[in-house]
C-alpha cells in the first residue's frame, strides 16, 4: 500500500467535535494527516479540551512554527513538540523550471 498524505489547512475550520479523523487507524494504514492551524488554541476552542486531547495524543509528529504563543522569530526555525526543542529547518527552494514541470503534471490529472 502506498502512503497517502492528507493536508488540512485551517484545520480548526474543517474539524469539529462531532467528527474527528481516526488518526490512529490511518497511521497504521499508511495514511498521514497534516493539520495546519495558526495556533493550537484555535483547534482547542473549536473541539473542546477533551476532543482536542483525543486528537492531539494520536498525532505522531507535532511542529510549531512562529505563532503568538511561542518566541520563534527566525526564518526556518520551529519547535519540535515531540522533544520540545527549537530546530532549524533546511530550506528547500525550487527553480521556475521545476515549478512549471510540477504544474504541468498537476494539470494532466
Amino acid at each position: 500500500m502506498k502512503p497517502v498524505s492528507i493536508f488540512i489547512d485551517e484545520a480548526q475550520k474543517v474539524l469539529n467535535k462531532d467528527y474527528l479523523p481516526q488518526v490512529d487507524i490511518c497511521r497504521e494504514s499508511k495514511f498521514e494527516y497534516i493539520f495546519a492551524t495558526q495556533d493550537e488554541i484555535l483547534l482547542q476552542n473549536k473541539l473542546g479540551q477533551n476532543k482536542f486531547e483525543e486528537l492531539y495524543t494520536n498525532i505522531a509528529s507535532k511542529y510549531s512554527f512562529a505563532t503568538n504563543s511561542n518566541e520563534i522569530k527566525n526564518k526556518f526555525e520551529y519547535i519540535d513538540l515531540n522533544i520540545n526543542k527549537k530546530v532549524i529547518a533546511i530550506p528547500m527552494f525550487f527553480d521556475n523550471e521545476d515549478l512549471i514541470k510540477v504544474e504541468h503534471e498537476f494539470q494532466k490529472v
